[in-house]
């Protein structure tokens, strides 16, 4: 096993061709709580830094009951409900026969996401941009996925991004631009935006499909049916 590698919390992983080190004891800058996912993700991010060709087709079957037990615990409870009207609270009331039953739902795969209402906000410029409220079980299946794949792509960023990543905020992406100015005598910084990005999204449905092939192709296994 190659240094560095060992399965501890919190670990320090080596990361291949990025070069740097990522420290995985947290999924959206809190601790990881259950005992039996953080050595799922501990076991993930280690063959993903070991091997980083590798192409994983099966993640699903990692997602149990404790697993999204964990997702709920990292999931936002202040949103405003989606379309089903159902709140953090009231899905808490009865949070385990909820989980069971979601589990069951994605292992058979009789999941299917409920529509994302879709609310307009006023922006700085003066115009108006759409924002979607999903429901508050959804959001624990997409924070479950997430938990999944930021294990693994976590290990091909470089130490010098900072964008919505786990444990990293703007304040830490400004300290290093200050030090990089005045340490590598930068004279020049370029400040660009995507204008309109979500209306391009709309009008062409597969304009943003870039992504390595970490997890694969291939559909994955509904959960319970790999081992």
């Amino acid at each position: 096993m190659p240094p560095n590698l060992r399965l501890r919390a919190p670990v320090l992983y080596p990361t291949g061709d990025a070069g740097h080190h990522v420290e995985l004891d947290s999924t959206t800058g809190d601790t990881l709580r259950s005992p039996t996912v953080t050595p799922k993700l501990q076991r993930l991010a280690a063959q993903a830094a070991h091997d980083p060709s590798r192409v994983f087709t099966t993640l699903a079957h990692l997602i149990d009951t404790d697993f999204l037990r964990e997702a709920y615990q990292h999931t936002s409870k202040s949103s405003a409900a989606g379309i089903d009207g159902v709140t953090a609270q009231q899905y808490a009331e009865h949070l385990d026969e909820n989980l069971r039953d979601l589990h069951e739902r994605l292992r058979s795969g009789r999941y299917q996401a409920a529509p994302v209402e879709r609310v307009w906000i006023e922006k700085a410029d003066g115009g108006q941009g759409p924002i979607g409220k999903p429901t508050f079980e959804d959001k624990i299946v997409q924070r479950a996925v997430a938990m999944l794949l930021e294990a693994i792509y976590e290990q091909d960023f470089y130490d010098g991004s900072y964008g919505f990543r786990p444990g990293r905020s703007p304040h830490e992406a400004l300290h290093e631009l200050r030090e990089r100015c005045m340490n590598e005598g930068i004279g020049w910084i370029v400040d660009a935006d995507v204008s309109g990005y979500t209306s391009v999204r709309q009008a062409k449905p597969g304009a943003s499909r870039g992504c390595n092939s970490r997890p694969g192709k291939g559909q994955a296994s509904p959960p319970g049916t790999e081992s």
